[in-house]
C-alpha cells in the first residue's frame, strides 16, 4: 500500500461528500460584476482567473 493511501482516501472522501452534497453547502459571498453600459452577454469563449486571480472571468463583460 502507498505511504499516503489514507490521505488520498480521505480527501477523495470529502470530494465525494462535495459533489453528491454541494447544495447543502455553505454559499460562498461572491460579488457579480457587469459592465453597466454594455448588453448583458451571457455567451461564454473561455473562462479564466484574472491576473490577480481572484475573479473569474466568463466574457470580457461579466465576472464574477
Amino acid at each position: 500500500m502507498a505511504p499516503d493511501f489514507w490521505a488520498f482516501a480521505d480527501a477523495g472522501k470529502k470530494l465525494a461528500d462535495l459533489h453528491l452534497n454541494y447544495e447543502q453547502q455553505p454559499e460562498y459571498p461572491l460579488k457579480w460584476m457587469v459592465q453597466p453600459d454594455m448588453p448583458l452577454n451571457w455567451r461564454v469563449e473561455k473562462m479564466k482567473l484574472s491576473r490577480d486571480k481572484r475573479q473569474i472571468v466568463y466574457n470580457e463583460l461579466n465576472s464574477l
